[in-house]
């Protein structure tokens, strides 16, 4: 039953961010086509009953699988910001060379 989940699980990230990406993208474009059609027929209780059940679903669905959320780890492979400093080197004509770092 659960075949194509565990399929899914072995996707890169890249590959999850472009799927979420694009759906993101196609219901941003079909989202307000959709809303308007509905606002245009059934008025706006109907429109707001859908904005607000949606956003419960997402609530409900959050709170659901909150404990499987995994933060993210740090492997120290990022730099940190003093690790990022650069030495300038400018030269001044009465002073010699001047060290400057940023």
């Amino acid at each position: 039953m659960f075949e194509g989940a565990i399929d899914l699980v072995s996707f890169d990230q890249g590959i999850w961010m472009g799927v979420l990406t694009a759906s993101g993208s196609f219901a941003r474009f079909t989202g307000p086509i959709f809303v308007t059609s509905i606002y245009n027929e059934f008025g706006p209780y109907l429109t707001f009953a859908l904005v607000v059940g949606s956003m419960v679903l997402s609530l409900i669905t959050s709170l659901i699988f909150y404990k499987r959320l995994v933060p993210l780890k740090d492997d120290g492979d990022r730099p940190d910001a003093d690790d990022n400093e650069v030495e300038i080197v400018s030269r001044v004509k009465t002073t010699g060379e001047k060290t400057t770092t940023l």
